[in-house]
């Protein structure tokens, strides 16, 4: 929040180019998963693969630094709010934050292994790909428009 702040201080060009390059991003994302949910490339993972330490470690650093996601979220998302509170709300926010990320990725992965069952089916990812598409477009959207 800290960085994000000092580096739009002053330039309200770089919080406008933020906006708009994450709204461009959320857009696409979103489209390319409802092209997805309408079309038969739905995202149906295929068997289960043994897999090594290594390559997993490896899987689980690509997704999480070459991920877009972390550096919309972390940066643009959490920055420009934590940056709009007031001095003495931020730290709290920030914890806020830390805890709400930490609970959402265990529930998410708890709840990858008690939903596999019903996402061997093609029909459950379609859904799955219509709910992300349009939330993510419904976000674009609020983006955009400020």
């Amino acid at each position: 929040m800290a960085g994000f702040g000092s580096l739009v201080e002053g330039r309200p060009w770089a919080l406008a180019w933020t906006r708009w390059l994450g709204a461009g991003f959320l857009f696409v994302y979103g489209g390319k998963a409802l092209w997805r949910a309408q079309s038969s490339r739905s995202l149906v993972p295929g068997g289960a693969e043994a897999s090594t330490l290594r390559s997993t470690l490896g899987t689980l650093a690509a997704l999480t630094f070459l991920n877009p996601h972390v550096y919309v979220d972390t940066i643009v998302l959490l920055g420009a709010v934590g940056s709009a509170q007031p001095l003495a709300g931020r730290a709290p926010f920030a914890l806020g934050a830390i805890f709400a990320s930490l609970t959402w990725f265990v529930l998410i992965g708890f709840g990858a292994r008690l939903l596999s069952g019903f996402f061997t089916s093609p029909c459950a990812w379609r859904y799955l790909d219509a709910g992300v598409g349009t939330a993510t477009l419904a976000l674009a959207v609020g983006m955009a428009v400020g």
